[in-house]
């Protein structure tokens, strides 16, 4: 009779954290964010990738990438791999580098496509490495900044500040002795270490700390008003969902980045099976990112995750 009342008041337990999750998931869409799960390793779409922006990795060991490219044609490709290169190009991309405008053959395994920046997005995932494939793939203009809350000994701050174009990388965590470990054996001219506990500090108070850590950001493509573009969670990656949910939206409300990253197990748990990326398509928004640097205008297309909540 006990072991049954136990269970019971363990399954009522599990489903009021269900309810209180799903509840806090609905806040954080209310608040203009989409949450999108990542799950495996799946970084390109099925089919054509045709006018997909990318990054390429520079070997699958090493985590470097690539500048940003936008993927061509596949008579171009065949053309240029027929002509320059003589090899098999049944598992290539034909991509063009925006910067220089260079070509280049790349294997379809190494490359990651960019996530839309003009849609604000939660992507959550279920371990480290995809974690911080996403920290060294999505940052790609040079006034991004980055913070990580949960830094620990720094390696996640110190990996965006040497292989991203970022202005700064700022790392918290409220172990003091995690900060003296990133300040000592992950140093970078770009990255700042503070002790913080954002949980403990009242929002001014915690924000003016976090500001203080930052340069004066140059003007940009990107009308950025957030003082962090990007803002990466690690608080322990199985810590209980409502605990994770709830930084996120002190996140929101406080700086208002156009992309979250949070390493919980517990809540990539909740994707539906049918969550996988796809193709986002061209929108209003799209164009005026075109206007303003070098992407082009008319043939923007950006890889993109299914809504965790949407059933489309």
């Amino acid at each position: 009779m006990t072991d049954v009342s136990r269970g019971s008041g363990e399954e009522g337990a599990g489903d009021r954290a269900s309810e209180d999750a799903l509840a806090q998931e609905v806040a954080i869409r209310h608040a203009g964010y989409r949450i999108c799960m990542l799950e495996g390793s799946r970084w390109m779409p099925d089919g054509d990738c045709t006018g997909l922006y990318v990054r390429a990795r520079v070997s699958r060991k090493q985590a470097r990438f690539h500048p940003v490219a936008r993927i061509e044609p596949s008579s171009e490709r065949v053309k240029f791999a027929d002509v320059s290169l003589r090899r098999d190009v049944d598992d290539r991309e034909f991509i063009q580098y925006v910067e220089d405008g260079a070509h280049f053959c790349a294997k379809r395994a190494l490359l990651v496509g960019l996530l839309n920046p003009r849609v604000a997005t939660v992507v959550v995932t279920p371990d480290l490495e995809l974690y911080r494939t996403v920290a060294k793939s999505q940052i790609f203009f040079e006034n991004d900044t980055f913070l990580e809350i949960g830094c620990a000994n720094g390696v996640t701050v110190h990996a965006v500040a040497a292989h991203t174009p970022c202005a700064r990388a700022v790392g918290v965590d409220k172990c003091a002795e995690r900060i003296r470990e990133a300040l000592q054996e992950h140093a970078h001219p770009r990255a700042t270490f503070v002790r913080l506990d954002v949980l403990d500090l009242d929002p001014a108070i915690l924000l003016q700390r976090l500001l203080s850590a930052l340069p004066e950001r140059k003007n940009t493509a990107i009308a950025d008003t957030a003082p962090f573009s990007h803002v990466f969670i690690d608080i322990n990656g199985n810590r209980a969902v409502k605990d994770v949910q709830r930084v996120v939206r002190l996140v929101i409300s406080m700086l208002k980045p156009r992309m979250i990253a949070v390493k919980s197990s517990k809540w990539a748990e909740r994707a539906a099976p049918e969550t996988r990326p796809r193709r986002c398509a061209v929108d209003d928004d799209d164009r005026g990112l075109g206007r303003c640097t070098k992407f082009q205008p008319d043939a923007i297309q950006w890889w993109g995750l299914r809504d965790s909540g949407s059933t489309s």
